[in-house]
């Protein structure tokens, strides 16, 4: 189980909120004025340093539960730093869960997932953060 996983998004999330607010602040000292997109930048940079401390804190008392279930399709890069997988069960619950990629390179080490192939999966249920795959 690589439990990783959930502390990497939060990680890139903060990173990505403290690049957004030191480039908007270089900006605003470069043009000596500070404008409604700054702003906007700004307070969207705060919300998501926020939402990655709120993370933070599920993360450290995660529940994971364990699924068999058939990969299904993937839904592009819908995670600030991942992707979305769908999977189903036998009995038709449908699980959109994800997984960054260097938790994907440490379960498949250079496969891929193959559609309709069962998997038993281990994620954690908050943040529906895969942890784990065995085929």
């Amino acid at each position: 189980m690589y439990t990783n996983a959930i502390w990497i998004k939060v990680i890139a999330m903060v990173v990505a909120g403290i690049i957004i607010i030191s480039g908007t602040l270089f900006n605003i000292y470069r043009n000596k004025k500070s404008n409604k997109e700054s702003s906007a930048a700004i307070g969207i940079a705060i919300v998501l340093i926020i939402y990655a401390g709120v993370c933070g804190v599920k993360a450290m008392n995660p529940h994971y539960e364990t699924i068999t279930a058939s990969y299904v399709y993937q839904t592009g890069n819908g995670e600030i730093f991942g992707r979305q997988y769908n999977f189903k069960d036998s009995s038709g619950n449908v699980y959109t869960l994800s997984m960054d990629p260097i938790t994907y390179r440490k379960i498949f080490k250079g496969k891929e997932f193959k559609e309709e192939e069962s998997y038993i999966i281990t994620y954690e249920i908050k943040s529906e953060t895969i942890v784990g795959i065995e085929e």
